[in-house]
């Protein structure tokens, strides 16, 4: 099953989940949920919304109102892929539901299913005001930016300002999911001048992530 039919960006996955939880609700009983499921489904889904409309009008709370609503994603994606995995192992599920919760429908073409094992290598050009160029190649191919065959795609996070992170869980600032190389990432003016450590990492067209790579440092072209 393809690993990148959640949307990254914010308003898109904002309107994405209000249909499929929606849908979901209004089906439990079709769709054979536990009354945990559906309870823990209601609740991330309204601190999503509440934590989604914080996190893009308050400005003064930027930080605090981003690092909520990325929580309530992070656990709101992770309950939604759960969900997903069993309605499609369901043998009772339809395309016509499938289509209905916007999730993959399943094809008999083969696609690599494994897990993907290698690291990215980070290429960071910040040469330009505002803005990073990141190059992504696979440490088994450095001097190609071919990415693995069971690879759908890479997904960046960073952390920008203070102190250097010390692991994976400090790269607070998701900076998407993308296909192919390489991502152009558009930096906020206030944070000019700051230093951004960068990570990525490969995900499998399983939808499971790989290994991240070595952290990047860059300083922001203010």
């Amino acid at each position: 099953m393809a690993g990148n039919y959640i949307p990254q960006n914010d308003a898109d996955f904002h309107q994405w989940q209000t249909i499929f939880v929606a849908y979901v609700l209004d089906n439990t009983e079709a769709l054979k949920l536990t009354e945990e499921q559906i309870g823990r489904l209601e609740s991330l889904s309204l601190e999503w919304n509440a934590a989604y409309p914080e996190a893009a009008s308050l400005k003064d709370a930027w930080q605090a109102g981003v690092k909520r609503k990325n929580d309530a994603q992070d656990e709101l994606e992770g309950l939604i892929r759960a969900l997903v995995r069993q309605f499609q192992a369901d043998p009772d599920m339809t395309d016509e539901r499938r289509t209905a919760m916007n999730i993959p429908v399943r094809d008999d073409v083969h696609t690599p299913s494994g897990d993907v094992t290698t690291r990215p290598i980070l290429h960071v050009d910040g040469n330009q005001r505002l803005q990073s160029l990141i190059r992504v190649f696979d440490e088994s191919t450095p001097n190609s930016r071919k990415r693995p065959d069971n690879a759908s795609g890479f997904e960046l996070r960073a952390k920008v300002g203070g102190e250097a992170p010390a692991g994976p869980d400090d790269f607070n600032l998701p900076l998407g999911y993308e296909p192919r190389s390489p991502h152009l990432e558009e930096w906020d003016d206030d944070q000019g001048g700051q230093k951004a450590w960068i990570i990525g990492r490969w995900i499998a067209k399983n939808g499971n992530p790989g290994p991240w790579s070595e952290t990047v440092m860059t300083t922001i072209a203010a």
